[in-house]
């Protein structure tokens, strides 16, 4: 939620406005105040004829739905000048960030979303309507069960979709032929009929009243799959790189636990759109796993995020509320009026223009300070040096004092969510959002350079030489370039055109590694002058296409990478020469799903292949040490389920954390908890979990859990950060609490 700008209007029809909640293609959408008091949502088209005749589209699908999973029509300005649209306000948490920041959902939450969707869609189908952008994004959970949101794309069935509708990763194949989008690359994986048999040709579009059912089928069961294990059934990444799995890999469900939702949502993903289901088969399947009620409400949700529901619907403006400007309109008060906050002593500031903060020095659970952001923010956090860094796309990224919680500067445009990267460098703050790399000015937060990118990984950063590497670069739609820049200034020195699609090139000294597919469509890695990209030296890695290789580590004088040849390469890192081979688990193409799956630490080399199985191999003779299941799979980067601390490694296996010596794999400790965790922040010997009932910190050597700052006392949302003997986490409705990062007596 943002003020409004001096350019918004007050009124929308006989709707006032109170503030912006976002913008699209097609409009402005606002919290508004209808002539009765009731909070509604308007979205009010932007000038010209395309967004007027896209909005006009939309009403005219809603006026044709009357679900109870769908946002009901209040009223619409068809003859207005700029059409406009106003629907219930509905108060929650959308799908992408609630699975974002507290995980998949539980088999019976997920059951209940898949019900609703699912009858949501077949009440779009049943009023000839087929919805196109089906994505978690436009998926809301309220107090009152899941909610289908966005008809911006919708088109009658038997009507072809608009060019560039959809969502990559949810998109299916038959839409992405039809859109021309699939990207330029190697040709499929080999089939096993032989390196000659061809690959499954996509569908052809049909134009009738199937089509779009189908393709909503497909997406819908994208949805689920990303619900119950937290990546889509083809991955993440680029948007390319996941259009391309789209059409030539098979849908990846293994990490749904039912084998009945899996059969299921393999055939809502069927390549051929006249195999899928129908939605009210997917509703009737749903439906009958769900017992009476708890589809429409909270009560299968885990409980962080259904505090997080009950929250966003507690902060619904009253109806005597005021508008919240940014700049005051003649003669009105501007700001919307907000509650104080008086818990620990902290109160919310009247403007919402700065960061407050108060220095508590041994409070409950020995609390250091709190900070709270400005604008009702909700943000993530990221500790680096000696400040903490609160960022998501309302709140840009605000610095704070990591000594005292004071705001040191605040960058609106720096914009980052969870899935986003912080990373110091020097005096350079190095951010990636899904559309820029940005450097700012740790001192001030100013913006010295900014590149456009299509997604790709995070950038490399050599500090001593100053430079860092930028991936996909982007200024045109297939042009993917790698620039290796002036950290400072963002001067480019070098590039490359051909470097794999979501793999990164690694520093190590005065040496850059690239990985990188040649004109035969086999994987090559060459070694390069950081600061001038002159060749050292170049070999071959893997007769394979899809991922030849993966982002290469360098440590122990040698080079390593993934090959989709399904064994694991070392390199002499200052000749290239052949060091070692060894076989991963799964063989081949186990590896295709993620490029940041393996990590060197204490002399080893770790993997997590797309099996699910972590491998422990030692780096200086390539010898397996051990191996252990995780049945996690490659659906996350092997930094959020492995941190090493001295001899001991710490894996995440779903709901339980073991701790395994890094010299034999054996089990030094087990813990369970009641919740699948997400990440793994490590700092000082000490793991700090986001758990079901607060944030614990277990002690890595022993696997005690030292403390646990419990939900009853904070309202906490999204993933702890460590530094500097210091632990900070968010609270609702919008602070930063800072706790010493060992408990007294630890």
């Amino acid at each position: 939620m943002r003020a409004l700008t001096p350019d918004d209007p007050e009124r929308v029809g006989s709707h006032a406005l109170l503030a912006r909640l976002g913008a699209g293609a097609v409009g402005v959408v606002y919290l508004a105040r209808s002539p009765g008091g009731r909070p509604v949502a308007v979205k009010l088209a932007h000038p010209g004829p395309e967004a007027r005749a896209r909005l006009l589209h939309e009403i005219a699908a809603v006026r044709a739905l009357s679900g109870a999973f769908t946002a009901p029509l209040v009223d619409a300005g068809e003859a207005a000048e700029r059409p406009w649209l106003a629907t219930a306000y509905l108060a929650g948490v959308p799908l992408r960030e609630a699975i974002a920041t507290t995980g998949p959902l539980p088999p019976g939450a997920h059951d209940a979303l898949a019900a609703g969707l699912a009858e949501a869609v077949t009440g779009l189908h049943r009023a000839g309507v087929a919805h196109n952008d089906l994505q978690p994004a436009n998926v809301l959970l309220t107090e009152l069960g899941p909610r289908l949101l966005d008809l911006g794309q919708a088109a009658p069935l038997g009507t072809p979709a608009a060019p560039g509708s959809g969502t990559p990763g949810f998109l299916p194949p038959e839409a992405v032929v039809q859109q021309r989008t699939q990207p330029p690359g190697p040709p499929p994986p080999t089939q096993p009929g032989g390196a000659d048999a061809p690959a499954p040709a996509p569908a052809a579009p049909r134009q009738d009243a199937a089509l779009g059912e189908a393709r909503d089928v497909f997406s819908l069961a994208a949805v689920l799959v990303h619900a119950a294990t937290g990546a889509g059934p083809f991955g993440d990444g680029p948007p390319d790189a996941v259009l391309y799995r789209t059409l030539h890999a098979d849908p990846y469900v293994g990490g749904l636990a039912d084998p009945a939702v899996q059969r299921l949502l393999w055939h809502c993903l069927a390549r051929d759109p006249a195999a899928r289901p129908k939605a009210a088969d997917v509703l009737d399947f749903f439906g009958a796993r769900v017992p009476a009620g708890t589809a429409r409400g909270t009560d299968r949700l885990p409980p962080p995020l259904a505090a997080r529901i009950v929250s966003a619907a507690a902060q619904i403006p009253p109806p005597e509320a005021e508008p919240w400007r940014d700049a005051p309109a003649p003669g009105r008060r501007t700001v919307l009026k907000r509650t104080l906050i008086a818990a620990g002593g902290v109160a919310a500031l009247a403007g919402g223009g700065t960061a407050a903060a108060l220095l508590l020095g041994g409070g409950k659970n020995g609390e250091l300070w709190r900070s709270e952001l400005p604008d009702d923010s909700l943000a993530d956090l990221t500790a680096l040096g000696d400040a903490v860094y609160a960022y998501s796309h309302d709140l840009g990224t605000c610095a704070l004092d990591a000594r005292t919680g004071k705001q040191r500067w605040r960058n609106r445009e720096a914009t980052a969510s969870t899935q986003d990267t912080l990373r110091l460098a020097g005096d350079v703050l190095v951010l990636q959002n899904s559309g820029t790399v940005q450097a700012l000015d740790v001192k001030t937060g100013t913006r010295r350079w900014q590149q456009f990118i299509s997604g790709g990984p995070e950038p490399a950063v050599a500090v001593p030489l100053g430079l860092i590497a930028v991936h996909e670069v982007s200024e045109g739609r297939y042009d993917r370039r790698t620039v290796v820049c002036d950290l400072h200034t963002g001067q480019a020195k070098w590039q490359f055109d051909d470097i794999i699609t979501g793999c990164a090139l690694a520093f190590d000294g005065n040496t850059a590694y690239v990985p990188l597919k040649s004109e035969g469509l086999y994987g090559v890695l060459e070694a390069r002058d950081a600061a001038t990209g002159r060749l050292r030296w170049r070999t071959k890695v893997a007769d394979t296409a899809s991922y030849p290789l993966l982002t290469p580590l360098v440590g122990g004088g040698l080079v390593c990478t993934m090959g989709g040849d399904g064994y694991l390469h070392a390199y002499a890192a200052d000749t290239g020469r052949p060091r070692w081979k060894t076989p991963l688990s799964g063989g081949a193409g186990t590896m295709v799903r993620d490029t940041a799956c393996a990590a060197i630490a204490g002399g080893a080399v770790y993997t997590l292949t797309g099996d699910g199985v972590l491998q422990c191999f030692d780096l200086a003779s390539g010898k397996q040490r051990w191996r252990f299941p995780t049945a996690n799979g490659m659906t996350q980067e092997i930094s959020r389920r492995l941190a090493v601390a001295g001899d001991v490694a710490v894996v995440i296996t779903r709901k339980d954390l073991y701790g395994l010596g890094t010299a034999d794999g054996r089990t030094r400790w087990r813990r369970t908890f009641g919740d699948d965790l997400l990440r793994l922040p490590v700092s000082d010997g000490m793991a700090y979990l986001d758990v079901v009932g607060g944030i614990q910190t277990v002690d890595v050597r022993t696997g005690a859990v030292t403390r646990t700052l419990s939900s009853s006392t904070y309202s906490m949302a999204g993933s702890p950060s460590a530094a500097g003997g210091r632990l900070f986490f968010y609270t609702y409705p919008n602070l930063v609490v800072a706790v010493p990062a060992r408990a007294s007596g630890s």
